[in-house]
């Protein structure tokens, strides 16, 4: 014959056996949500540092851009300064030969002929 008190020692046995499995899987669900948490928070400081040294790394390449164009600009404007300095050179040489021959024609207007035949 089955006592019923063993019946319920073993209902009572398997229920405790249940909720401690229960509870050993609510356990595991909480360690799996902390290490999840634990993940995401590295992989978000490590996209943070991945960002900053892409930042990084673009700021130097643009500060290298801005100083590579601004030789780039100097070198042409001293190259238009000496296109423009060879011009005023040539303007003004140009300038001395026609003062030059402009003075010879002033002083021949100016000053009397000597002719062999005495004085006018």
């Amino acid at each position: 014959m089955v006592n019923v008190s063993d019946s319920k020692q073993a209902r009572a046995t398997g229920l405790e056996a249940v909720a401690k499995h229960e509870q050993e899987l609510l356990n595991t669900i909480s360690e799996s949500k902390r290490e999840a948490e634990r993940i995401v928070s590295k992989a978000r400081g490590d996209a943070e540092s991945v960002l900053e040294e892409r930042q990084k790394a673009l700021d130097a390449e643009a500060a290298r851009l801005r100083s590579e164009a601004a030789a780039e600009r100097e070198s042409e404007r001293q190259a238009l300064l000496a296109q423009a300095e060879e011009r005023i050179a040539r303007v003004r040489e140009d300038a001395a030969g026609r003062v030059s021959g402009a003075v010879d024609e002033l002083v021949a207007l100016v000053l009397p002929r000597h002719t062999s035949g005495g004085a006018e």
